[in-house]
């Protein structure tokens, strides 16, 4: 295959998602085409997986090496030295398939570039990849040599579509580089019994946080003295307060438990000030301020917001076990609701009276759960073992409604509880956003853990593996060795608790929707053996080089904003514009634009965030059907 030739900076951008593949199993080519160029010189790259690759350069696939390259710019796919996606590709090379190994691995390519002498930093750009059940990042793979920090955060190539490399070098020993990563993007969130047991309400307790408001989300607009240059401003909020300040190109940052004071250093005569930020009080609040000596006064009127606090797990599991059973329907022989129970609810045997044996737990309320975790602060610490005897060596022969440290003390019963419930809240994708399937994941076993789980075991199969083991029943070789496991499926999915929504339900129950934390392919603990692939992304045109200056889209003013934010752009002509939200996962979660014809000028449209929940989004406009497009990075704060 001819080597790929230089390419004009205006060109078409591709990603194809291809048909099946022939090979060792029936799996889909992926194919991402990546340009990039240092506004001198423009070099490109093809990508991808295929069943019949393998680590070596396969001409029938169209692979080729080169030399290694250098000043003037280049770009090539290089070895990869690390244990994902490793390959001998060699330097130079230009195209790069990779073996499917399974449907959903893990995958990265090593991407080496140098720039001209005459050449800026470089510009890498692609087409949007549609996420469905794929993701794609794009990492730094040379930080800087002394303090090893990276030049930039990961891309989400699902939701972005250009980055800029910080730093150029045209040194040919000391080429930079990235990676592109491919891996399972469908995402779960998880919680440990620590993170339970440490999620506390507003007064500290060990319980559901009220759906109250708890802080005021603030913009205040002053005039600067009419004298003019270094100027402090003092301000009066009566209460933890954290915001910015700023006129012009000064701008501060401050956090103060009641009077911020911000120094001006100089001030255009009555220019505005901008003072915006969040009041940890629960009511609008009554600020005061003044200039340098001046007498304290009112501020005038000013934006403000009311916004609740964040729910915590206790609201979650309050809403998931209540006395009518929802996500945790099973039923004891007396009729009664099971809840989240651990170990077997059907006989394990009779006693001497001919009496059925049982040896489970079962919580039929939430607050079950809290005593079966936690006892006034104190944890379960003593050793796994079954449900034979209580720590006062009385035998377990009818089910109980809660096994609290001070009566059990057995790690594997908390772990076990706090399993089936993360199995629940993934289950049908209402309570963690988009998750779904989480018991049929199967775990990725160490050396060390016990042979019970070794090989493709689901999740599903280790709780009944767990509940078989804690009713005395079948034949575990390490019990501790089953504690870590269920330990390391708990944390697989760990993050910040953030929520989707939450609201009243009938006055009783709050609606919490989480979000997920982390995607299948950005850990090691569990997989699926297969997936939907993403739809066929479409085939835009957009400039990959310098964009016309007549073209210009705008950071979103306020930023941060809640809930409502405006967004301006600017066209050099009538056009036909779209303008749609993505989320962090790369999924579209609203359209503010759906093909409307824009005049030329400049234009602004507002966006009502009010049914999202906060964190970092991407806006992407596009004109003419991709004549022009560019993704913007805001945060929504609630």
């Amino acid at each position: 295959m001819n080597k790929l030739s230089r390419l004009t900076l205006l060109c078409i951008v591709g990603v194809l998602m291809l048909g099946l593949s022939q090979g060792a199993f029936s799996a889909p080519q992926v194919l991402l085409k990546l340009f990039a160029t240092d506004s001198t010189r423009t070099d490109s790259l093809i990508l991808g997986l295929d069943p019949l690759a393998t680590n070596h350069i396969d001409t029938s696939l169209g692979e080729i090496e080169y030399p290694p390259g250098g000043p003037p710019f280049t770009l090539f796919f290089a070895s990869n030295p690390g244990p994902v996606g490793k390959d001998t590709c060699g330097t130079g090379t230009k195209i790069n398939y990779h073996f499917m190994a399974t449907p959903t691995q893990n995958d990265r390519w090593r991407v080496a570039f140098w720039s001209d002498d005459s050449g800026t930093t470089v510009t890498f750009t692609w087409q949007i990849v549609l996420a469905g059940g794929n993701g794609w990042k794009l990492e730094d793979g040379s930080p800087d040599p002394i303090t090893l920090h990276t030049h930039f955060d990961p891309i989400d190539m699902t939701s972005a579509t250009s980055l800029t490399y910080p730093v150029k070098t045209t040194q040919a020993d000391g080429a930079q580089y990235i990676y592109i990563d491919y891996g399972d993007a469908l995402a779960y969130r998880t919680a440990t019994v620590d993170e339970i047991r440490t999620s506390f309400d507003q007064k500290g307790k060990f319980s559901a946080v009220k759906l109250k408001p708890d802080k005021a989300i603030f913009t205040i607009n002053l005039t600067a003295p009419a004298a003019g240059g270094a100027q402090t401003l003092n301000l009066d909020f009566g209460a933890l307060t954290t915001g910015t300040a700023s006129s012009g190109a000064e701008t501060y940052s401050f956090t103060a438990i009641k009077k911020p004071v911000i120094s001006f250093t100089s001030l255009a005569p009555s220019a505005p000030v901008v003072v915006s930020g969040i009041a940890a009080v629960g009511k609008i609040p009554k600020v005061k301020f003044f200039w340098g000596t001046d007498k304290a006064a009112p501020v005038p009127p000013f934006a403000c917001q009311l916004g609740d606090p964040m729910p915590n797990w206790q609201n979650v599991g309050q809403e998931m076990l209540p006395k009518v059973p929802t996500y945790f329907p099973d039923m004891l022989t007396t009729g009664k609701t099971a809840g989240l129970w651990v170990g077997s609810l059907a006989s394990v045997g009779v006693d001497a009276k001919l009496k059925p044996i049982y040896k489970f737990v079962y919580h039929q309320k939430w607050q079950d759960v809290q005593k079966t975790l936690d006892k006034k602060g104190t944890p379960h610490t003593g050793a796994p073992h079954c449900l034979n005897v209580d720590l006062k060596l009385k035998p377990i022969v009818k089910g109980v409604k809660s096994a609290p440290p001070d009566k059990f003390n057995n790690m594997l019963i908390p772990a076990a509880v706090v399993l089936k419930f993360n199995q629940a809240l993934n289950r049908a994708g209402d309570k963690v956003r988009g998750a779904t399937g989480f018991g049929s994941l199967l775990y990725s076993p160490l050396p060390a853990d016990p042979p019970e789980v070794q090989g493709a075991v689901s999740v599903d199969s280790i709780i009944r593996l767990t509940d078989q083991y804690l009713t005395c029943r079948g034949t575990l070789t390490d019990s501790a060795g089953l504690l870590a496991v269920i330990q390391r499926i708990n944390a697989a999915f760990t993050g910040p608790f953030d929520t989707v929504s939450w609201a009243l339900n009938g006055g009783k129950f709050g609606n919490t929707v989480l979000t997920p934390v982390r995607a299948l392919g950005d850990q090691n603990v569990l997989y699926r053996t297969s997936l939907v692939m993403p739809p066929v992304a479409p085939l835009l045109p957009f400039n990959a080089g310098q964009t016309p200056e007549t073209f210009k889209l705008d950071q979103n003013y306020p930023n941060p904003f809640n809930p409502t934010t405006t967004i301006s752009f600017t066209l050099p002509e009538d056009g036909i514009v779209s303008l749609t939200i993505y989320n962090v996962l790369g999924q579209q979660v609203a359209t503010v634009l759906n093909h409307e014809e824009m005049t030329s000028g400049d234009n602004e449209v507002s966006f009502d965030a009010s049914q999202l929940s906060s964190g970092v989004y991407f806006y992407r406009l596009v004109v003419n059907n991709g004549q022009f497009q560019q993704v913007k990075k805001m945060m929504l704060l609630k």
